[in-house]
């Protein structure tokens, strides 16, 4: 008899204000932010990240005064009046 395993990971959730990153550890910062920087300047790392780690969009709160750089990055406002009269707005990217 053979045994069929899901070849499939899962992976959940996480808020990016939930990783835990050692600020005493300088040598891990600078390529986490590397890592973001290329996921949001380069199409086809977005692609291939999309593509192999199942990611849909990316959501954020953004403040007030930094709406329109998210704008730029091709962040989408979301258009309700709750989140049009908060101090941080929510924001996707798709």
């Amino acid at each position: 008899m053979r045994i069929v395993h899901n070849p499939q990971m899962t992976f959940g959730q996480v808020d990016i204000a939930d990783i835990e990153i050692n600020l005493k550890s300088r040598d891990d910062i600078p390529h986490i932010l590397l890592g973001l920087q290329y996921l949001y300047a380069v199409a086809l790392i977005q692609d291939r990240v999309a593509e192999n780690v199942g990611c849909r969009f990316v959501v954020t709160d953004a403040k007030s005064e930094a709406v329109s750089f998210y704008e730029k990055q091709g962040f989408v406002l979301l258009d309700s009046d709750g989140n049009q009269s908060t101090e941080h707005h929510l924001m996707f990217w798709i």
